[in-house]
């Protein structure tokens, strides 16, 4: 029994994350937590136990194998009885990651359409379990390998959560009527870019002004306009790695009718400037130019394990090869044939972890061209065998 909902005080929490930052942990979960809600996306993935999870006061049961897709606007608490427990990684990171790694515009917009009528966790079967248990232990183990490189496998991470939510069915579910707080946080997020006010936003959801403030007060503990400028401001962060768009135009597009305005509240929440921010991306090789080298990596991630070649590529994208090379250069610091090797080996090691293949048959079906070539490239990227890595087991978390 969840008490004092649909009011709960809940607690709000925000590590201002880059646009392409992510944070992963592993906790063992042994009583039921206070409800929360994030400025960030967040997916928890039960690797064991069972409980409940209340999201905006639905309550669901949730198990082994079960991800639970969070977004800001979602207060959630994990309930646990006496005897119950679960053990789970959570994933969290910004909008921003989110749209990089959402590559199909249309299926993310209609994910958030269909929200409201979708319960937001889908059930694994036990081979997808495996495969997201070992990306989420190969970005813990590369993080805490020092490798210079390993935030790179924040987008086959969050990539592979997308691919997964856009092809298992989530069920659809008798929806109770859900409280006037949890209906006006839901209006900010979906209609932020209009000239949105209280009275509009009571208006959409027949509620007098009074009950539309009072509720989410109580729900988070903010004023309408501080909710209302935190959803625009996380959009904004997200969009500014994009360089095609303008300052002038994000701030359009969040819904702000002044630069000034837009500038203001930024700054009030980055204590930056959206053109200090956007520069601070630009030196930590942040910024994204989406329809070129976006476009050559997910080709390659989505192909390495074919007898992909850069021809290929430049078929693909209409790009020259050294255009190619400049475009992975400058966001990736390597040339094509590296991040090719690269996501081969990841593959491979994937397999290695949780399959039984001899040698031969494993370097045929992550492409390489024969075992000395997987072998070589295991030990550079990994500085191990594939026979080492497959006596030592799981590394632990």
């Amino acid at each position: 029994m969840v008490k004092n909902y649909p009011f709960v005080g809940s607690h709000y929490f925000s590590e201002n994350f880059k646009p392409q930052d992510l944070s992963l942990t592993y906790q063992h979960i042994q009583a039921t937590q206070t409800p929360h809600f994030y400025n960030e996306v967040e997916f928890i993935f039960i690797v064991s136990g069972k409980g409940e999870i209340a999201i905006n006061g639905q309550l669901f049961a949730i198990k082994e194998g079960d991800l639970i897709h969070l977004l800001p606007y979602h207060v959630h608490q994990l309930i646990l009885a006496d005897n119950q427990s679960v053990e789970c990684f959570r994933i969290r990171f910004s909008l921003g990651l989110l749209l990089l790694s959402s590559v199909n515009e249309d299926n993310y917009l209609s994910a958030l359409t269909h929200m409201d009528y979708t319960v937001p966790i889908i059930s694994l079967n036990a081979r997808k379990q495996r495969q997201l248990r070992f990306f989420c232990d190969e970005v813990i183990y590369e993080k805490n390998q020092n490798n210079k490189h390993f935030e790179t496998l924040h987008i086959s991470l969050t990539s592979y959560i997308s691919y997964l939510f856009q092809t298992i069915k989530m069920n659809p579910y008798h929806k109770n009527e859900p409280a006037n707080g949890w209906r006006s946080l839901e209006y900010l997020q979906l209609y932020h870019q209009d000239e949105l006010t209280v009275e509009r936003v009571a208006h959409a959801l027949a509620l007098t002004t009074e009950e539309v403030r009072t509720s989410l007060n109580q729900l988070t503990g903010m004023d309408f306009i501080q909710l209302l400028n935190q959803v625009r401001i996380r959009n904004a962060t997200a969009l500014l790695q994009f360089p095609d768009l303008t300052i002038q135009k994000i701030a359009s597009i969040c819904g702000y009718a002044s630069n000034a305005n837009f500038y203001k509240q930024f700054k009030e929440v980055h204590d930056l400037t959206p053109t200090q921010y956007r520069q601070n991306l630009k030196e930590n090789k942040q910024m994204i130019g989406f329809n070129d080298s976006w476009d050559v990596i997910i080709y390659i991630l989505e192909n390495c394990c074919t007898q992909l070649d850069l021809e290929s590529v430049v078929t693909h994208t209409n790009f020259s090869s050294d255009k190619i090379n400049k475009l992975l250069q400058a966001k990736l610091n390597i040339g094509f044939k590296e991040l090719l090797n690269r996501c081969r080996v990841q593959v491979a090691r994937m397999l290695v972890q949780n399959y039984d293949f001899n040698l031969s048959e494993l370097a045929l079906k992550v492409g390489f061209s024969d075992v000395n070539t997987l072998i070589r490239n295991y030990k550079k990227y990994l500085n191990t065998t594939p026979h080492q890595d497959k006596k030592q087991g799981k590394w632990p978390i």
